[in-house]
């Protein structure tokens, strides 16, 4: 797996795109989870039809359902050396109070490390965390980013105070708020 983000990773330097790794690749980056089962990847919006044609060169697209929880500008889901791949910018993520416009930039990249020589830029724990608290499915990988947030340290707290300012459900409003005190 590691080959293969390092092989996409290498693509999207070469064009100088703002792009960050999430999901379970972070997690297991960080030691909250054992192994990763695929790729994240979050571009700048603007990088979009860059994106688009290295992908059409390097990958076969899969195809994917609507989803009723998720609506990203920029969808792109496929296998690049044996491993799901899925890119993705302007994510809007529909809950019951409304649709949390996830900002994805610079901002977003608190930090790089090295696969195979290449510089791959890591998301933040702190957006996914509130990613992975408005995915049903997902809310037991919230809770071990809470645990490693709160037992080690915060980072990011202005990643958290951005969420805020979101369309988010008032029970996350509150817990983020309680991280943040």
């Amino acid at each position: 797996m590691l080959n293969a983000l390092s092989y996409i990773g290498s693509k999207l330097n070469d064009l100088n795109i703002i792009w960050g790794v999430g999901g379970s690749v972070l997690l297991s980056h960080f030691g909250i989870t054992d192994k990763p089962d695929d790729i994240y990847i979050f571009i700048d919006i603007n990088d979009i039809e860059k994106v688009d044609k290295i992908l059409n060169d390097i990958s076969n697209e899969t195809l994917t359902k609507e989803s009723k929880l998720y609506s990203p500008k920029y969808f792109h889901r496929s296998i690049i050396g044996g491993f799901e791949v899925n890119i993705i910018s302007g994510l809007k993520i529909n809950h019951s109070n409304g649709t949390f416009k996830y900002i994805f930039h610079s901002d977003s990249i608190p930090e790089l490390t090295k696969i195979n020589e290449i510089d791959i830029p890591l998301m933040s724990l702190e957006d996914w965390y509130v990613i992975y608290q408005l995915s049903p499915n997902k809310k037991e990988k919230a809770k071990l980013i809470e645990v490693y947030l709160l037992t080690n340290e915060i980072r990011n707290p202005n990643l958290l105070e951005r969420s805020l300012r979101g369309d988010l459900p008032i029970e996350l409003i509150s817990k983020i708020e309680r991280m943040l005190i």
